[in-house]
């Protein structure tokens, strides 16, 4: 009875003319059953190796550390040191870089995008949007550092300036059909002041969301000594979870999580790379869905940067390699400092449309969990000290 009544709540939070199509995704969710309106796949889920903090999978980030549960990237390792972090955990369903050749990043977006603005068949991406969103926020455990919970978690969607765009309030009510070990609380959460962070970079970001978050009055006593999860559409660089952590701990929240849809991954960098007694300036790439990235005919070296394990803080830069021959594989063992053995696979193959490409592989990695240096012409050399 409790799923069904959370399922009613559901639709109730869709426009009026869209609640007999928002009802038959409720009933759907309130089942159990897979939701047949979304045909093609978006998204890459994230990698096994990820930041315990932020769930970033990101490899192309420097100076990983070693947990007694796993790793967590640098940034939010300098975050907790710092005492800079407010929520406790972020949980994303699917990750993606911006300029990726795979495009999944790109097709999440405008999904999430369609649904915001309420676009075509925007109805139809409730489902698969709200199935990653549960998704994202069952897989965030208690702390048992805080102790057992009393009471169910709260789940809070993050608000939109005078409700202009409940997006995010539509899918947390349809997310939480399938949640029954939480408790939601769709209007908690107020937004102050309209802006925008498209385009800002961190700081500024963080500064933009200083006061722009508030706790609605009815609410305020239902919060203290609760477990709550912030639930949004896409995290990059966590600054509004950050902005509504604090007023939620500030109200006496006893800790505050975070669970998104995407957690969207910085750009591949420039980076130095050893060649012989020197270093060279190489420009990392990603892979296409078939681990494939396009060169020239000439002869080149290559690179691979790749993260050890999930244990394991280590990003290894293996290289460098001389690029194969045509329909040759190379094959490399790269031994890491923590005794794992990892072999490095290129393969240079023909394809139609570029002619030349050379397919990489590292064990059982996916595209998305590699990045590569491909130099072939002129180098351009660091500067001697």
């Amino acid at each position: 009875m409790g799923t069904w009544w959370r399922a009613v709540r559901a639709v109730w939070t869709f426009p009026r003319t869209t609640r007999a199509g928002a009802w038959e995704l409720a009933q759907s969710a309130a089942r159990g059953a897979a939701e047949r309106t979304f045909a093609r796949e978006f998204g890459e889920p994230i990698a096994d190796r990820r930041c315990l903090v932020c769930a970033t999978d990101d490899v192309a980030l420097d100076g990983w550390v070693a947990t007694a549960d796993g790793v967590v990237c640098p940034q939010c390792g300098r975050a907790v040191l710092a005492d800079g972090l407010a929520y406790g955990h972020i949980s994303a369903a699917y990750r993606g870089r911006a300029g990726s050749p795979r495009r999944a990043f790109g097709e999440v977006y405008q999904t999430i995008v369609a649904f915001k603005e309420r676009r075509g068949d925007w109805l139809s991406l409730a489902g698969p949007l709200a199935r990653a969103l549960a998704r994202s926020v069952d897989q965030i455990r208690p702390d048992d550092a805080a102790g057992p919970p009393t009471r169910p978690r709260l789940l809070v969607p993050v608000p939109s300036y005078r409700g202009r765009r409940p997006h995010m309030r539509m899918l947390t009510a349809l997310a939480a059909v399938r949640l029954p070990h939480v408790a939601t609380r769709l209007a908690l959460l107020e937004k102050r002041r309209d802006f925008t962070q498209k385009g800002l970079a961190h700081d500024d970001r963080r500064a933009e969301n200083v006061g722009a978050y508030a706790i609605r009055r009815r609410w305020r006593a239902a919060i203290r000594g609760r477990h709550i999860i912030v639930a949004d559409d896409l995290v990059t660089t966590g600054t509004t979870l950050d902005a509504c952590a604090r007023v939620l701990l500030a109200a006496g929240a006893a800790t505050v999580d975070g669970a998104a849809i995407v957690r969207a991954v910085r750009a591949p960098p420039e980076r130095m790379l050893p060649l012989g007694a020197r270093q060279v300036r190489i420009q990392l790439r990603e892979l296409d869905s078939r681990a494939r990235t396009p060169i020239t005919a000439e002869p080149g070296t290559l690179w691979v940067q790749f993260g050890c394990s999930g244990r394991c803080p280590v990003t290894a830069v293996a290289g460098p390699y001389p690029l194969p021959t045509l329909d040759v594989v190379g094959y490399h063992r790269w031994i890491c400092r923590c005794g794992a053995s990892h072999i490095v696979r290129a393969r240079r193959e023909w394809r139609a449309d570029v002619r030349d490409c050379v397919a990489v592989g590292v064990g059982d990695r996916r595209p998305p969990e590699l990045l590569v240096g491909i130099l072939q012409g002129p180098a351009t050399f660091a500067a001697s000290p």
